[in-house]
């Protein structure tokens, strides 16, 4: 996906824009996060991407069920088991 800044700017509309077209392959911070700047996001185009990338496909969201208690509660829950 290696394109010119022109090539970019003429497609993207704005930076929500760029940012919900890359969301959709890559796991990104959240869209209020300081870390999501234009400049940030352009990097992505650049080949080889020059900064640590996620696909969405290698990212695993863990589910607990264990939302009652602290980490240190069920760290001992673990321990007694």
């Amino acid at each position: 996906m290696e394109a010119s800044f022109k090539e970019i700017t003429s497609v993207i509309k704005n930076k929500p824009h760029l940012y919900s077209l890359l969301s959709s392959e890559y796991y990104l911070p959240d869209p209020s996060s300081k870390a999501i700047t234009k400049e940030y996001l352009i990097k992505y185009s650049e080949k080889p991407i020059p900064i640590f990338v996620m696909k969405n496909t290698n990212v695993i969201h863990y589910c607990y069920t264990y939302r009652n208690y602290s980490s240190a509660e069920l760290l001992e829950l673990w321990k007694i088991n």
